[in-house]
């Protein structure tokens, strides 16, 4: 059977490596998997020899009239699509091609921004509630977001299955990668980490606030910061407003974060929202400690009943109840990192991948055969 996964680019985010992943392991699983795009510039994780990479156009408003086209040539019995925009062209195109189903890919929850009146977020959720109603098929990353597009988008809970975005949790830690790093002499400070894109939700500007708050900048301990994004310069100029600039590190977009992990004292996800959280389940799987808000939907989920991690209330002064927990994580000890570690084996791509797999055999048995 061959299965199309559209998504814009592969390199970025979150997204973008659950996309390769998937691709991944329905290739690993049999079936005939293309990657279409329309960014090929080289992906951020590696694909599997057997997954064909395909450019559909140069820009999404091209895009439909050229799936079509695609549809029509390659004839995919289903495609797979990952973000909204690309969730809505799919499930609208997919409706007058009867022998191709279309399933979508729901990566965020959506309730932080509709509470806080961001237009932008109406139109997303108008763009998933129209896909929604198109598709066949709504894939939400984690039991919360499947939450979410229950309670706000009035799809049918039966028309919406739960897999967990794969997570490479088999990371090599090679100590030479943080020779390439100059910025901090890693074998003689100590450092708390954060990973993702710098743009407002990943909460940046709330971890340095809170940062400048801890016992942390007095005992030496740098933060360390790892993405690349539109908010670095406000980022560097708010650290240096609140006189921690000299320990707080921004080293800019790595390939492999894993024995960044593996050093740190432990990792911090300061998001406003998320829909699963992979840079969570990427910490556990090196035995690293987490502090993380409880931000809708996905952390909470992954780090739920681990004694050795810290779930934060998302209140309106959130920076002061994250720095209190960043002290107290600071002062505590790592009870066992074995469940650490076992816990990130529930996330990763063998597992996922089997689900998603089921997911895909499912619905192969239901609507194609």
């Amino acid at each position: 059977m061959k299965i199309c996964i559209f998504i814009p680019k592969l390199n970025g985010g979150g997204a973008e490596k659950a996309a390769i992943c998937q691709a991944n392991a329905l290739s690993n699983a049999g079936y005939k998997v293309t990657l279409l795009v329309l960014d090929p510039e080289a992906p951020m994780t590696p694909v599997n020899d057997d997954v064909k990479i395909s450019t559909l156009c140069k820009r999404m408003r091209f895009a439909i009239f050229a799936l079509p086209i695609y549809l029509f040539r390659e004839k995919p019995e289903i495609i797979i699509s990952h973000l909204s925009v690309a969730n809505f062209i799919c499930s609208l195109v997919s409706i007058f091609f009867k022998k191709t189903y279309s399933i979508i890919t729901v990566q965020n929850d959506l309730t932080y921004r509709l509470n806080q009146g961001e237009y932008k977020s109406l139109i997303e959720l108008f763009l998933i509630v129209a896909a929604n109603k198109l598709c066949n098929r709504v894939i939400a990353v984690s039991n919360g977001v499947k939450k979410f597009l229950t309670e706000k988008t009035y799809v049918k809970a039966e028309k919406v299955k739960v897999a967990y975005n794969p997570i490479s949790t088999k990371g090599l830690i090679k100590d030479d990668a943080l020779s390439k790093i100059s910025m901090i002499d890693y074998n003689k400070k100590k450092y708390i980490i954060a990973v993702g894109r710098l743009v407002p939700q990943k909460g940046f500007d709330i971890l340095i606030k809170a940062f400048a708050n801890t016992k942390l900048p007095a005992n030496k301990i740098n933060l360390l910061i790892v993405g690349e994004g539109p908010l670095r310069h406000q980022l560097i100029t708010l650290s240096k407003e609140l006189n921690v600039e000299k320990y707080v590190q921004f080293p800019g977009y790595l390939e492999n974060v894993s024995p960044l992990y593996y050093h740190a004292e432990f990792f911090v996800l300061s998001s406003r929202w998320e829909g699963f959280g992979n840079v969570v389940v990427e910490a556990l799987a090196q035995g690293t400690r987490v502090v993380t808000f409880d931000c809708p939907s996905g952390p909470r989920e992954i780090i739920q009943g681990l004694s050795d991690c810290i779930l934060v209330p998302f209140k309106k002064s959130p920076e002061m109840d994250l720095a209190k927990s960043l002290d107290f994580m600071f002062e505590s000890q790592v009870t066992d990192k074995t469940k650490l570690t076992e816990r990130a084996q529930k996330f990763s791509v063998e597992n996922a991948g089997l689900t998603l797999c089921g997911i895909v055999k499912q619905f192969k048995d239901e609507f194609i055969e």
